[in-house]
């Protein structure tokens, strides 16, 4: 039985793959990366925006990050970055605000190419719908896949904040290998919160019926496979930003594949997560026919009864007067 198991295992894998293949899964994930890659820009300006309402609002911070630069940074590279920290916060609201509106329609953008993808490879034809409504659904999915970002960004940075002081409360810091085992517990938490992401990507992007335990099976799939890329890309992008052969470019071209490795991911997890509904469904005994009542014979009407009593009291009257006459003959 468990080498029936996994040889399934293995087939579904295989028919997830030619799925990916069939379905121009590849093709998506180049498009998938693009967007991604331009919604990088008006992030960033958020992000810079939220940093300039962050320091603006606490000097010391501000004095500190400075006093870092120019013991970090000295001379003209410490300047330009002087200079440019003190121009985002000067410009932090409109920034701010360009930031978010770039946001937004490279995010719908990002969530609708994705979810065509999603369709492609679940093999569901491009349905027609209202083009606001269609942008005010994006605009939902866009805000839970944020919040669930953030929910995955909190829980990573608030173990590593407070993991150290609960060691050291509980006295564990001086042995041995918990620093590992830290690191560990922390990849574990963060994938918690991708599972969060990943089940909302493969249950409400597709125009599909998601079985929600398939769903979560295919959402922990995508989270070990984040994390894995993750931990690949961190050292990746490291190595090749000090690249001497490809220059400043080495580092944009590590991010560029990385995404589109993790694109490629997704869109392989949800033909898994397919494969599997798919397979599960067709497993399942079709129904007996239910069998009809025999139908009750039809009803005499009263003209039909006396129309029969009539015809049988000619035909005996009939046979009667033919005996009669026959023997009053004789």
């Amino acid at each position: 039985m468990s080498g029936l198991r996994e040889r399934q295992w293995f087939k579904d894998v295989l028919a997830a793959w030619e799925r990916l293949q069939v379905t121009n899964g590849n093709l998506y994930a180049a498009a998938i990366t693009y967007f991604t890659l331009l919604a990088l820009f008006p992030l960033l300006l958020l992000a810079a925006s939220i940093a300039g309402f962050v320091l603006h609002a606490n000097p010391d911070s501000l004095q500190t990050l400075f006093d870092k630069l120019s013991r970090n940074a000295p001379g003209q590279v410490g300047a330009t970055l002087h200079d440019s920290i003190v121009a985002a916060i000067n410009a932090r609201t409109s920034l701010g605000v360009i930031g978010l509106a770039g946001v937004l329609l490279t995010g719908l953008g990002w969530i609708a190419n994705l979810r065509a993808a999603t369709d492609a490879v679940w093999e569901r034809e491009p349905t027609k719908e209202n083009p606001v409504k269609q942008r005010v659904v994006n605009l939902g999915i866009l805000a839970g896949l944020g919040l669930g970002g953030l929910v995955s960004l909190g829980l990573t940075a608030a173990w590593s904040a407070f993991a150290s002081d609960i060691l050291g409360w509980l006295g564990l810091d001086d042995i041995t290998g918990m620093g590992t085992l830290l690191g560990f517990a922390g990849i574990i938490v963060a994938g918690c919160g991708d599972v969060v992401i990943f089940f909302l990507v493969l249950t409400r992007l597709p125009h599909a019926e998601v079985p929600s335990r398939h769903a979560l099976r295919g959402a922990i799939l995508a989270a070990v496979g984040f994390e894995v890329l993750k931990i690949v890309g961190t050292f990746t992008v490291a190595l090749s930003a000090g690249s001497a052969t490809a220059g400043p470019f080495a580092g944009l071209l590590a991010v560029l594949i990385w995404v589109q490795l993790v694109a490629r991911w997704v869109l392989f997890c949800t033909a898994w997560t397919a494969e599997l509904s798919l397979r599960r469904t067709a497993a399942k005994p079709a129904l007996p026919p239910v069998a009809m009542p025999a139908e009750p014979p039809p009803a005499l009407s009263p003209v039909a009864v006396g129309a029969g009593l009539v015809g049988a009291g000619a035909i005996a009257g009939a046979a009667v007067t033919a005996y009669t006459l026959r023997h009053g003959q004789e």
